[in-house]
C-alpha cells in the first residue's frame, strides 16, 4: 500500500507542470451568422446565437440582449429561450436585439449576458457597441499613407467573443499634384489604396472633372453645367484598388485630342491623352476627383490635383523633350 501510494504522489508531481502550463479553457462558446450593417432605427432583429457548455454536466440557460446608456445603465432588455447545454449539446437562443428603438447616429451599446435559468447566476458577460450606416465626405489626401476607420456596423459570436467589423480604407501616398517627365498622358494609378470589411466593396460612379478654364477637349461633351465629366472605373488588382479610364477611348494621332466615341480620323486607345503642345495651358491648372456611394456607409471621396509638369514634347529646347536649332533636331 505504501509503494502505491508513493508512486501515486510521484505521478501527481509530475503531472502538475502539466495542468499549470495548460490554456485556459471558456466555460461557454458561442457562434452566430454575421448581423448587419443596419440603417438607423431599422426594424428589431432576430439575433441566433449557438452556444455550448464545456462540462459534461447538462445545464439550463437562456440570455439577456441588454441596451446600455453612456453610463452603462440598462435602458432596455429582450430574454431569449431557454436551453439546455453540455459540452456534447449545443442550444440555440433566439433573442431580439432592439434596434429600432435604440439605435440612433450614436451608436447602441449591447450587453449580452447568459444566465442560469435555474438559480439565475451571471454566467458571461460580452460587451459591443454598433453603428448604423452613415454616409460621409472624405478628401483621400487628408489621409496619404494612412487610414479611414469607419464605426463598427456588423457583429457576430465567435467563441469566447463577439467581433465587430468596420470599414477601413488604407491609402498608399496621395499627393495633391500629377508630376510626369512629359505632360501629355494622364495616368491614374498613382490614386491606390485598400479595403477592409466582411463584404466586397461597391461605389455608384467615379469620374474626373477637367478644368474649366482650359479651351481644349472639344471632342469630349459637357454636362448641364458646362463641365468635362469623364467617367472612371474603380479596379481591384489584389488587394489594392485604383481608377482607371474607359477601356476604349479615341485619340487624334496628330493633335492628341480625345473623344470617348468614334471620330474621323481618330483610332482607339486606352489612355488619355491632353492636347499636344498646350503644356502652358494646363500647368497649374486643377483636375477634380470623386467617387460615389463608396462602400457599404454609401461614403464620397473627393479631391484636387494639381497639374504639374516637368517637360513639353516639342518647343524651346529648355523645356521640352524635342527642340529645333537651325533646322536640325536636337
Amino acid at each position: 500500500m505504501k509503494i502505491k501510494t508513493a508512486s501515486f504522489a510521484l505521478l501527481l508531481l509530475l503531472l502538475i507542470p502539466f495542468f499549470l502550463s495548460a490554456a485556459p479553457v471558456s466555460a461557454y462558446t458561442f457562434s452566430s451568422q454575421t448581423y448587419g450593417p443596419f440603417q438607423k432605427y431599422e426594424d428589431n432583429q432576430n439575433i441566433v446565437i449557438r452556444v455550448t457548455g464545456s462540462s459534461y454536466i447538462r445545464q439550463e440557460v437562456f440570455c439577456l440582449l441588454k441596451i446600455l446608456d453612456q453610463d452603462n445603465n440598462s435602458l432596455s432588455q429582450s430574454k431569449s429561450n431557454n436551453v439546455t447545454i453540455s459540452k456534447n449539446e449545443t442550444g440555440i437562443l433566439n433573442v431580439t436585439l432592439l434596434t429600432h428603438a435604440h439605435l440612433d447616429e450614436d451608436g447602441m451599446n449591447i450587453e449580452f449576458c447568459l444566465i442560469d435559468a435555474n438559480n439565475l447566476n451571471l454566467l458571461k458577460i460580452l460587451n459591443f457597441s454598433i453603428f448604423p450606416l452613415s454616409a460621409k465626405e472624405y478628401n483621400p489626401i487628408d489621409y496619404s499613407e494612412k487610414s479611414i476607420r469607419e464605426n463598427p456596423t456588423c457583429f457576430r459570436f465567435n467563441n469566447s467573443q463577439v467581433d465587430t467589423y468596420q470599414e477601413e480604407y488604407v491609402f498608399d501616398e496621395f499627393v495633391d499634384y500629377f508630376l510626369f517627365d512629359t505632360y501629355y498622358q494622364l495616368s491614374l494609378k498613382q490614386f491606390r489604396f485598400t479595403y477592409h470589411y466582411v463584404n466586397f466593396l461597391t461605389y455608384q460612379k467615379a469620374y474626373i472633372i477637367l478644368p474649366d478654364d482650359v479651351p481644349s477637349f472639344d471632342y469630349l461633351p459637357a454636362d448641364e453645367t458646362g463641365q468635362k465629366i469623364i467617367p472612371l472605373s474603380l479596379i481591384k488588382n489584389a488587394e489594392t484598388y485604383y481608377l482607371s479610364f474607359p477601356d476604349i477611348m479615341y485619340v487624334n494621332p496628330l493633335s492628341l485630342d480625345m473623344s470617348l466615341k468614334e471620330e474621323r480620323g481618330f483610332v482607339a486607345t486606352s489612355y488619355f491623352y491632353l492636347p499636344i503642345n498646350q503644356m502652358d495651358i494646363f500647368e497649374n491648372t486643377n483636375f477634380s476627383f470623386a467617387i460615389e456611394g463608396l462602400g457599404a456607409n454609401k461614403s464620397r471621396f473627393v479631391w484636387t490635383v494639381n497639374f504639374t509638369v516637368t517637360k513639353s514634347l516639342i518647343g524651346p529646347c529648355s523645356s521640352s523633350d524635342y527642340c529645333v536649332i537651325g533646322g536640325v533636331s536636337q
